[in-house]
């Protein structure tokens, strides 16, 4: 897993995260440590018919009905392949009001199906990381 990132401008940052044999990706932000659940996360893949999907999302519960579409503003959303490479990209305001401010664990998880579902490739967190281009 890779991820990286490009200042645009003085007011945003191009986000990306490259995966290999998954079938989506989802890298999400909250204040408590190892729990998805209450996170805001962008989550993307490419289905079976080449349609992509990058969008944002609040974690409400465990259950994909706990997925709720939403959370914070991305623009410029993509998602490719290559081989199996799966690169999720998007862009985000650096100055936006909302709850992710300070310090925040980020949280990745990955999964076999191209769809909102259990993350049965994976999941991990980076702990206290500071989200300064989110202040």
């Amino acid at each position: 897993m890779t991820l990286h990132y490009t200042f645009t401008s003085a007011e945003s940052i191009k986000l990306g995260i490259q995966v290999f044999s998954a079938g989506y990706v989802a890298l999400g932000w909250t204040e408590t440590a190892d729990e998805m659940i209450g996170s805001e996360a962008v989550i993307g893949w490419i289905d079976g018919e080449s349609v992509v999907s990058v969008n944002t999302y609040l974690l409400t519960s465990k259950s994909s009905s706990g997925i709720e579409e939403g959370g914070f503003e991305i623009t410029d959303a993509s998602a490719s392949r290559t081989g199996n490479a799966l690169l999720v990209e998007w862009t985000r305001p650096l100055t936006v009001d909302d709850n992710l401010e300070g310090s925040q664990n980020m949280l990745w998880s990955l999964s076999s199906d191209a769809s909102k579902s259990y993350h049965d490739i994976g999941r991990g967190e980076l702990c206290g990381v500071a989200l300064v281009f989110l202040l």
